[in-house]
């Protein structure tokens, strides 16, 4: 009788695939001025529209200022949805910019003229980004936003795993799946290895798995070995 060995990978999956994700609404998680203006800015964290930006009629604000919104995952930007509380400004636009690695990319201009309204920039075709740039002069500056995307698959990275861990002892030592060298792999067993075995292998991080890599030395065995993603008690 030939050897059957089922290999169990215990993986913690998400629920969903990160590449089926849909446009979203993007959390802003912090607010940085490239300048010290005086003027408080944290009201952009909430949509109360009675929580607003107070203005700042100082030296230090009669300049144009760049805030970086600095966005909670890279996304493809397709929307930005901006509040006017003040009506028309009578100095200067705002503009806005995407910002990732790579540079900025211009988005719209923002005058203010939806007053009590939201004022939509759409974003054809979506732009990715892990921060916008709100660039304001004086007190022109919207008094809410909000940022609409579609959050970027982090690019596919290799899952390492713990020490093997059979079901049953077979005296088959599994250490070498630890090391990618194909002079050392697992060898044969037989006195104790004419059952089923489960050998669970632990990753190190929680993962939604897209791909499995495989040597083989031995050719075509039967029976085959069954692979299976584990996550807490479903197989």
């Amino acid at each position: 009788m030939k050897t059957r060995l089922l290999f169990i990978f215990f993986l913690l999956m998400t629920g969903k695939s990160l590449l089926a994700q849909t446009s979203t609404r993007l959390n802003i998680i912090s607010i940085l001025p490239n300048v010290y203006t005086g003027q408080d800015y944290s009201p952009w964290l909430t949509d109360d529209t009675a929580v607003n930006i107070t203005d700042v009629n100082t030296p230090d604000n009669d300049f144009y200022t760049d805030i970086t919104l600095q966005l909670d995952k890279k996304s493809n930007l397709n929307t930005i949805l901006l509040y006017s509380g003040n009506g028309t400004f009578s100095s200067g636009v705002t503009s806005v910019y995407a910002v990732a690695e790579s540079g900025w990319t211009y988005i719209g201009d923002f005058n203010g003229s939806a007053y009590g309204a939201w004022d939509t920039l759409s974003i054809s075709p979506a732009v990715a980004a892990d921060a916008i740039v709100i660039r304001k002069y004086k007190n022109s500056l919207p008094q809410k936003i909000k940022v609409y995307g579609t959050p970027v698959a982090p690019a596919l990275q290799r899952i390492h795993y713990s020490a093997p861990v059979p079901s049953e002892e077979t005296g088959q030592d599994y250490t070498p799946w630890l090391s990618d060298r194909v002079d050392s792999v697992v060898d044969y067993a037989w006195q104790n290895n004419f059952v089923w075995v489960d050998v669970k292998l632990p990753l190190t991080q929680k993962s939604s798995i897209s791909k499995i890599s495989y040597y083989d030395w031995q050719g075509v065995f039967d029976p085959k070995a069954y692979i299976y993603a584990k996550n807490g008690s479903q197989v």
